[in-house]
């Protein structure tokens, strides 16, 4: 299938217990088949080198709280500034590993949509949350195959992909990237604006590197605060109740792609 893609993420600054979950999304997405322009966005500890490394884009500015995180608003602005109006494109989190099970999606998205181009769309999926995970060697074809995936998927309610076109998520919440609520606001949006909402889980894989961090309740190192997130909260029902959009969860999306 011909269409063009950009991936765009933030990375948490690379300290040790973060290394290996953000080099490994980021060598996941550069061996996807459907070929993605990507673009890492924020100045945190480690990335620039990062991207160097890996010969990807770099994208340093982006607007932060009180606290030192990115903003959810100006991610995706900044994001979108990289896109074509016509790429799909894909925000991801950061310790998320795509596999070309996205490809596939993509190529069936594509195959039923032709329109897509105009069209306002979202397409996420649910992530499998992976325990113990381990540096992965890209190199070797079927490295998928050889892993063995020792988790489950996670709560509908945390979303980490979202696939769409540039520029139609209006007033995103300029809230703090991973500290709640800001991922249900906007697959809220979509459900209640766009012309597509789909739940592609059971044909787009992917798996949640989740780190002992996150097993013993333990914040990031940018300095988050429990005070951070309950403002962050705060702020995004705020602004949700404003809307009038419900927050809500993947499982609320009205069409569900299944495996036949």
């Amino acid at each position: 299938m011909s269409y063009s893609l950009l991936i765009f993420s933030t990375f948490k600054p690379m300290h040790p217990e973060f290394v290996i979950e953000q080099t490994n999304a980021l060598r996941s997405w550069k061996s996807l088949r459907c070929n993605p322009k990507i673009v890492i966005l924020g100045d945190d500890l480690g990335v620039s080198s990062l991207c160097a490394s890996e010969g990807v884009e770099h994208h340093p500015i982006l607007k932060k709280n009180s606290y030192g995180t990115p903003l959810v608003g100006d991610i995706f602005e900044q994001g979108w500034s990289y896109a074509s109006e016509t790429d799909i494109c894909i925000f991801v989190n950061g310790d998320i590993i795509l596999t070309n099970s996205l490809c596939d999606g993509l190529d069936r998205f594509v195959l039923e949509y032709p329109g897509y181009r105009t069209l306002s769309y979202m397409l996420t999926s649910i992530r499998y949350d992976w325990y113990n995970y381990v540096s992965i060697d890209f190199s070797e074809p079927e490295w998928e195959s050889k892993i063995v995936f020792e988790g489950s998927y996670a709560l509908p309610t945390g979303i980490d992909l979202f696939i769409h076109r540039k520029g139609t998520i209006n007033a995103i919440p300029y809230s703090g990237i991973a500290k709640f609520g800001y991922d249900s606001w906007i697959l809220g949006y979509a459900i209640k604006n766009f012309d597509i909402t789909i739940n592609a889980t059971s044909v787009i894989k992917i798996y949640h590197q989740y780190g002992s961090w996150y097993q013993d309740n333990k914040v990031c190192s940018r300095n988050t605060r429990t005070k951070e997130l309950r403002e962050n909260c705060a702020f995004v029902n705020k602004l949700r109740k404003a809307s009038g959009y419900t927050l809500c969860g993947i499982t609320d999306c009205k069409t569900t792609w299944r495996i036949d």
